[in-house]
């Protein structure tokens, strides 16, 4: 029979456990000071604040602009470029209360449904069938009573049908009633936020003010066709008009028309004010002159 050993062996094991909960107890005491301090209201707005700076970074128009340089041809960006539209128009807007909205705007009488009525045959007609023009036709009558100090001017149909074009997801008419307030609230994006609303304003303020800029840009950049231009006459009030109304919806090709609202979208209207070095002169010289090749060309 083995003999009782002596009581070293618990005491090791009785050591072993204390120094285990000591060790337990000083993180303990570690821990809390800086538990505390995370939890304290300055932390808080320490991180929220870099939580707006992380999502803004993450969601700002620069980190599209990659994207949209990326995108394949039609068809096969299509689906993309719809997410993308939707971030930079939209944001993080739900569209769920909004809707009943526009469905209550859009069966509204208007003072300018005749007006509505006789653009609408004339936007986009290859590729808008008969149920397509009742649906910009709803989603133009709902913005005129969105936007009453404007109401509507033409060129509005034009950007309205681009947007139906992108949001419809497919050709049944299901998807086509599901982008009629998609297309709606993205035409209000670019009046409010965008700032078209000042082109179709009272006396078309940024209208006039977009035509000068690009005749200072055009003497700059093309002097030879700027002093042209002024031999007759002619400024860019008498061409460009259609292009700024309708940012180039009325005169681009529709595959050519969805690169450059890619740009207009990550960009604004700076992209066509070019710096004064002299690679932004060949740039902006060389886009002038494919713009008029290519609008010859549709013509």
């Amino acid at each position: 029979m083995q003999c009782p050993r002596d009581g070293s062996e618990h005491r090791g094991a009785d050591d072993s456990v204390q120094d285990t909960s000591e060790t337990n107890l000083t993180s303990k005491v570690l821990v809390l000071p800086s538990l505390a301090w995370f939890l304290c209201e300055s932390s808080f707005s320490g991180l929220a604040g870099a939580n707006r700076w992380l999502w803004g970074q993450l969601h700002s128009r620069e980190c599209f602009r990659p994207l949209v340089m990326a995108l394949p041809p039609l068809p096969e960006g299509q689906a993309l470029r719809r997410r993308i539209w939707h971030r930079l128009l939209l944001g993080a807007m739900e569209l769920a209360v909004e809707g009943h909205r526009f469905e209550d705007l859009s069966q509204r009488p208007s003072e300018a449904d005749a007006e509505i009525q006789r653009d609408v045959g004339r936007t986009f007609p290859e590729r808008f069938d008969e149920a397509t023009q009742q649906a910009l036709f709803r989603v133009l009558r709902a913005v005129s009573h969105r936007v009453e100090d404007i109401g509507y001017c033409q060129g509005m149909n034009f950007i309205a049908g681009v947007m139906l074009c992108v949001f419809r997801s497919c050709a049944t008419s299901t998807a086509l009633q599901a982008a009629e307030p998609f297309a709606y609230h993205c035409v209000l994006s670019m009046l409010l936020r965008h700032g078209m609303n000042q082109y179709f304003g009272a006396g078309f303020p940024k209208l006039r003010l977009s035509a000068l800029q690009f005749d200072c840009l055009l003497e700059a950049y093309l002097p030879d066709l700027s002093a042209f231009f002024n031999r007759f006459n002619i400024s860019a009030e008498f061409y460009a008009t259609q292009w700024f109304l309708t940012l180039f919806a009325y005169s681009l090709p529709f595959p050519h028309l969805l690169r450059v609202w890619d740009q207009f979208l990550c960009r604004g209207m700076k992209w066509l004010k070019p710096s004064r070095n002299a690679s932004e002169r060949r740039r902006f010289g060389s886009t002038v002159w494919r713009g008029v090749e290519v609008m010859g060309a549709a013509q």
